[in-house]
Formats: structure tokens, sequence, C-alpha cells
């Protein structure tokens, strides 16, 4: 008989650990989806039948070696609500690329109002504002539209709100400024990329 596999939470995410054998394994389920398996024994389905399923967004970069800019972009969109638990998806495919919600460090187009988040392109100029001039990364691009909604939601407050304004410049200024503008090479983020990533350089 095959005991029954354990669900738990941690970190925010769900993880399911069936166990068979005398084997473990451990999957990683992307919430929300995985809440669907979280759910105690006897309660109602969380979908019905009649019910479509939410579908994840689909948030790509590109391929080969992982570099510090774009998994810190991937990391920041997917604290927002609209990509909150988005698939990544690597490839450099045009064609695959285009069919994405949104797109970091590849494809050559920076047009946030698609969510497409490239530096590389001949002529880009896109700089933070408020006084700072440095060319942006993909995750500076990702941070410049999105920060203010972040921050206002882990501290509860409107985005308009002072508190929120100084927190989004101060991050900024010390972090993405210093350590993601549009050219610098690192090798500082290695240790943030926990999973089987390499990261070499920024985008």
């Amino acid at each position: 008989m095959v005991p029954a596999p354990a669900i738990i939470r941690r970190s925010g995410f769900w993880w399911w650990r069936p166990t068979a054998f005398g084997a473990a394994r451990t999957y990683y389920f992307a919430s929300p989806m995985a809440a669907a398996f979280a759910r105690s024994p006897g309660s109602p389905a969380a979908f019905s039948a009649g019910s479509p399923r939410p579908t994840l967004k689909r948030v790509g970069t590109h391929n080969g070696s992982f570099h510090c800019d774009e998994a810190l972009g991937c990391f920041i969109i997917r604290l927002t609500d609209k990509f909150s638990g988005a698939e990544i998806v690597r490839t450099r495919d045009p064609q695959h690329l285009e069919t994405l919600d949104a797109v970091l460090d590849v494809g050559g187009v920076y047009d946030p109002s698609r969510d497409r988040y490239d530096h590389h392109q001949k002529g880009f100029q896109e700089i933070f504002g408020y006084g700072f001039s440095t060319k942006l990364s993909s995750a500076g691009l990702v941070y410049k539209h999105y920060g203010k909604e972040i921050i206002a939601k882990e501290l509860q407050l409107d985005e308009g709100h002072i508190n929120v304004q100084r927190l989004y410049l101060a991050v900024y200024k010390s972090f993405i400024e210093v350590k993601f503008p549009y050219f610098l090479t690192c090798l500082f983020c290695s240790s943030i990329l926990r999973h089987n990533f390499t990261a070499r350089r920024c985008g």
C-alpha cells in the first residue's frame, strides 16, 4: 500500500512529497496552482468540473548561461499580482517569445505596454529618472515599472504614499543602481540562485 503524499507549505510555496517503497521525492509546484492540491481531506475541490482552470502567465528569458540580471528580473516580476507564480520559459526563438506574456533580457524590444524588457537593442537609452542617469538592465526596467506596486503591497500602503516612494528610490539607489546597471559584469548574486542556475555576468 502506497502512503498518501505529504503536502506542505514552505517559504510561501506548496511542496508535494510523495513517499513510495521507502523512497521520497520532492516536487515543486508554483503557487497559486499548487494550492489546489493542498486542501484538507473532505473539503470541496479547489476547481469544480464546470469552472475553467486559472492559467498561469508565462515569462520568457533567454536560454544558455543564466545571468544575475534576468534572474533578478524574473524574481521581481513574479512578485507582482499580474505575474504571481508565473512560469519561466527559457528560449531565444522569436516566434516562441511572441506568444509569452512577458519577455526579459532577450528579444530586442523594450515596450512596457507589452511587458517587453530587453536592453541589448541598438539605441536603447532608458534610465530610471529621479536624477539617475545610468542606462537600465532588464531587472532595472522591471523594477522601474513594478517596484512601487511590490513595495506598496509589502507595506500595505497605497502606491502614492510617501513612504512607498521613499523606499522605491532607496532600493533603486542602494541595490539596482549599484548592482544592475546596463554595463556591469558581476558574480555577486550566485548566493541567491539556490537552484541549478549558473550566474556568470549581468545581461
